[in-house]
């Protein structure tokens, strides 16, 4: 009878949670995604995003995917020499099909395949995930994998541009650290749409973000005595400078808008209001931010440069690392050879010289300098066996799309030139 009492109970308790999860979905209570909105993003992987060509009506994207299921044009499998290119929406773009940078290295090379694998918001993770599912497809591939800055934060959080993905763990082994894998993959989420489900995982984030540490306890104390407020405004008008401004207001100003939400273009202020609004704001806290993405979200557009790091960005440094090795064992598992491709842009160096800058925020002091952008991006790329860096200090040129601020068909020419000749110097001698 006890048995018979607790079945109807826990059938009770079930109906009631199920009665007020559709109740909560209906009426659009439940918490927010990531992206704070109400629609479900539910996919778990995505090899291409369905608005990379939305500039282009004439262009239908489900006729753009190459082998590999991403977009980009197929290879000639009578072709022997193959080059991948792997990223994220630098490789993916929002150009036309022919102005992608697959197309504009391909142009460059004789009787060579280049064969685009990447999509918008991907990480080093799912570029990883990705290349072992299909290494089998293209034989002795020269795989390129085109790295950006932001997949650091991309690697430790598991939401992504278009859901959540899989992501990889730390674990110590014989004083250092190894990978471990995530265990579950499946495409689509559909827990997302339970309230319940979002609930639970918003209280976990909350717990999370309490018992890590901030920004600030790993900043010394300022010297009070100091006028902090000149020195901010000196140290941070190196970053707000009137190139960054310009390409800030050309882009949020530019009237080709493809959605029905950014028809209208917004009234941009002048440099002088623009400038003190940033580095009034500098350090500003964004709780929205830090709870959409699983950590401490900061307005700080200096952070590769600062001297100091935390211990979650020791612990994005080392997964990406790892992520970044373990990607070129599996290139060489099948005869291949990987490169490393970083873009350095000129933000990257804001300083004019070679000094420690401060800024004081909320009596803690924060310094930066040009040497420390340098010496992550060493910590990064650690034991890899080729990497090419480009500086775009040598590109004259605005090389900012007027769209979405990634790289414009002029500039995406001028990096895969300069691709091209690396590869010839390196890679290609023999062929």
């Amino acid at each position: 009878m006890k048995i018979k009492n607790y079945i109807t109970s826990v059938i009770i308790f079930l109906f009631f949670i199920i009665i007020c999860d559709i109740s909560a979905n209906l009426l659009k209570l439940r918490p927010l995604l990531w992206k704070n909105s109400h629609f479900s993003y539910l996919n778990n992987w995505w090899n291409t995003w369905h608005g990379a060509d939305h500039l282009y009506e004439e262009e239908v994207h489900s006729e753009q995917k190459n082998i590999f299921g991403h977009r980009g044009k197929n290879p000639n499998l009578k072709l022997n020499n193959n080059i991948i290119l792997i990223g994220d929406s630098y490789v993916e773009t929002s150009h036309k099909l022919s102005d992608m940078p697959e197309n504009i290295l391909r142009k460059k090379l004789i009787k060579t395949n280049v064969i685009s694998l990447g999509s918008w918001g991907w990480s080093t993770d799912q570029q990883l995930i990705q290349f072992k599912r299909k290494k089998k497809i293209i034989s002795k591939p020269i795989v390129v994998l085109w790295f950006q800055m932001n997949d650091l934060t991309g690697n430790i959080t598991k939401h992504g541009f278009l859901g959540s993905k899989p992501i990889y763990k730390l674990q110590r082994k014989n004083n250092g650290w190894q990978l471990v894998e995530p265990k579950i993959f499946f495409k689509k989420n559909y827990l997302e749409y339970s309230y319940f489900y979002r609930a639970i995982n918003k209280v976990f984030l909350r717990v999370k973000l309490n018992n890590d540490k901030k920004i600030y306890n790993y900043a010394d104390d300022c010297d009070v005595s100091q006028d902090w407020k000149r020195k901010n405004f000196d140290t941070l008008k190196n970053f707000y400078n009137i190139d960054y401004y310009e390409m800030k207001r050309k882009i949020s100003t530019n009237p080709k808008k493809p959605y029905k939400n950014l028809k209208s273009i917004p009234n941009f202020p002048n440099f002088k209001n623009w400038q003190v609004q940033n580095i009034n704001n500098y350090l500003e806290y964004s709780e929205s931010k830090s709870l959409a993405n699983g950590y401490h979200y900061y307005n700080e557009s200096m952070k590769f440069n600062r001297t100091f790091i935390t211990d979650l960005e020791k612990k994005s440094e080392i997964i990406t690392n790892l992520l970044l090795s373990e990607l070129e064992r599996e290139v060489k598992s099948v005869n291949g050879k990987f490169i490393v491709l970083f873009t350095k842009k000129k933000e990257s160096k804001p300083f004019p010289n070679n000094n420690t800058y401060a800024v004081c925020i909320s009596g803690k002091k924060f310094t930066y300098n040009n040497y420390s952008f340098d010496k992550k991006i060493e910590r990064i790329f650690q034991n890899l066996e080729n990497v090419f860096i480009l500086d775009l200090k040598n590109y004259k040129k605005n090389y900012y799309d007027l769209f979405d601020g990634h790289y414009n068909k002029s500039a995406n020419e001028f990096i895969m030139n300069s691709l091209h000749t690396y590869l010839k110097s390196k890679i290609l001698k023999n062929q």
